[in-house]
Parts: C-alpha cells; structure tokens; sequence
C-alpha cells in the first residue's frame, strides 16, 4: 500500500511541476515571438513546435503556435494546431480569423468561407473578413457569385477600408483604390503607409479572386515593402508564397 501510494503520487504532477511547464512553454512562445520578430522563420517554427509538445490542455497555447507557425511560413503545419485551439475551446471558433487565413493560403477554399462567414457573427462590419470571404467564394464559385454573397459593412473606420469594398463590389479598379490612398493628403506619412499596404494587400486577392494571378502578384509584390509590422503583413507575405507556388505548377492547388 505504501508503494501504491507513493507511485500514485510519484505520477501526478504536483503545483510546482506545473507551474514549471507552464513557464517553460510561456518561454519558447517568447523565443518563438523574438525569433517571428527578427526574420528567423525556421527558429520561429521548431520553437512553435516545441511549445505544442507541452501545451496539453491549453487552448491559448494551440492558437498563439498555430498564428506564429503560419507567420513562419508554414500554413499547412499551422491548421492542426488551429483545429486543436477550436476542438480545446469551440466557442472560440467564430472568433478564429487566422484560421480562416490559414485555410486559405492552404488553398481550402470552402472550410475558409465557413470560418469567414462565422466571423461575421462576431464581427459584422469588418471589411477585411469581407474580402477574405468573397477570395474564397470567388475561387470556388466564381467571382460574379463572390459579388452577391459579398459580406457588408455598416461602416468600417480603417483606411482605406470602405473604399476597399466599393471595389468587392465592382465600383472601383484596384489601381483606382491604390491612387487614391497615395493621393489622400489628409492621412499622417505611417497612416497613409499602411493604408497603402492594405489597399496593395486587397488589391492583390481581388485579382487573385478574379483569375488575374500576374497582376495579383505585382500588388502582392508591392505589398512587401511596406514597414508595417504585424499579422496581416505577415500574412500577405505567406499568401503571397503559396500564390507564387500555385502559379509556377498548376497542380499545386489543393483547392476544395
């Protein structure tokens, strides 16, 4: 009995053992972020990696490796840890945009417009989840379907958002929305510089959208200049590979 008791206890991982689990995960997210920060893609992966190896039960553990292993560039090894975060925490799912991304770069075009169209229970006027979505109903159905089911907006206050909708909905020519961030003198240089990013960002999947791959790359190309930091540069330079990638072997497409 004393054995049981002490073998028992021997497999139960006491506060502390937890806690220093908790710490050790915690510290290869942060090392995972630096490595994001520093253009070390390949460190930011094999840290994310790691991170799930001790993550257990910890849905937010599953969502930050799942976003920087997208970020890293690896979208396909990014879905099962974004499935993990969702199966963990199902009610985090409307709120899973990256996942929606991440289904995207994949090529997964059907689940993408599902988790879009479910962000738009949380985020109704985001124009952002608008484009993402009318991409993914575009290559599955084509873009004159993308433009009835386009998600609208009541109104969303991000430059150069709404103008960004006028072109979902065939009002203005991407090179029409670009010129007219770059002659938006009322916009501060950093604001007009990432005002510029998104129109080049959603410039580049409308043409994608539409079947223009060259001219979807030129923007996404001119996307890749810009000084903004963060998740959606980063996501327009994956995209932009996957693109690439369909674009030199046709067969590459894993479209559903």
């Amino acid at each position: 009995m004393v054995f049981y008791l002490v073998f028992c206890m021997g497999a139960v991982p006491t506060l502390g053992q937890r806690e220093a689990e908790r710490a050790a995960v915690g510290g290869k997210l942060a090392a995972a972020r630096a490595a994001l920060a520093t253009g070390d893609y390949q460190r930011t992966m094999k840290l994310a990696r790691e991170a799930t190896q001790q993550a257990g039960d910890a849905a937010s553990v599953w969502q930050e490796a799942g976003e920087l292993m997208y970020r890293s560039g690896h979208p396909a090894e990014s879905l099962p840890l974004f499935e993990r975060a969702v199966e963990l925490r199902p009610e985090s799912l409307p709120y899973n945009w990256q996942r929606g991304i991440a289904l995207a770069t994949c090529a997964q075009w059907e689940a993408a417009a599902e988790q879009f169209a479910r962000h738009r229970e949380v985020n109704p006027d985001d124009v952002e989840n608008s484009a993402w979505h009318y991409l993914c109903v575009a290559k599955r159905q084509g873009a004159d379907v993308a433009q009835t089911q386009l998600i609208p907006s009541r109104g969303d206050p991000r430059p150069p958002m709404m103008e960004v909708l006028r072109m979902l909905r065939g009002e203005l020519q991407p090179a029409q929305l670009i010129a007219q961030v770059e002659n938006n003198d009322a916009l501060a240089a950093e604001a007009k510089e990432r005002a510029l990013f998104y129109a080049q960002l959603y410039a580049g999947l409308y043409c994608d959208a539409r079947g223009d791959i060259p001219q979807a790359l030129q923007y996404l190309e001119a996307a890749q200049q810009t000084s903004v930091r963060g998740y959606m540069p980063d996501a327009a330079r994956v995209y932009l590979q996957a693109l690439r990638s369909r674009a030199v072997d046709p067969h590459n497409r894993n479209d559903r």
